[in-house]
């Protein structure tokens, strides 16, 4: 891999990560900041891409939506096509699926046992 793949690469985990104190968060601005200008565009839309947290609307659980290009996660299920992974970050559960559209449009119910569960009692 050559430097500046890695060097997008780092910088999307650390976009990725969510941070505990305010410390960790200054310090992804940091790296952010710093690495953004030797980036191209290419590597940026990467970057902005590979990792999006949301909050599903009807369970409030927190979705993490991976780009598996990214490597920020190593899946089996991806099957020809797919390109997107949608993981409910409470319960570890996951789906794969072949659309950015798709992936910010599905809900934790859409694929998560234990937050169908939870919503029926």
């Amino acid at each position: 891999m050559n430097a500046r793949r890695h060097l997008a690469s780092q910088v999307a985990v650390v976009v990725a990560a969510t941070p505990r104190t305010l410390g960790e968060a200054l310090v992804q601005i940091g790296v952010v900041v710093s690495a953004w200008p030797r980036l191209s565009a290419h590597e940026r839309k990467q970057v902005r891409t590979a990792a999006e947290r949301r909050t599903d609307r009807t369970t409030r659980r927190t979705l993490g939506v991976y780009d598996a290009e990214s490597g920020l996660v190593d899946v089996d299920c991806l099957a020809e096509g797919e390109r997107y992974t949608v993981v409910c970050e409470e319960h570890s559960t996951l789906v794969c699926v072949s659309s950015l559209r798709e992936a910010r449009s599905t809900g934790c119910l859409d694929f998560c046992d234990e937050c169908r569960e939870e919503g029926s009692r």
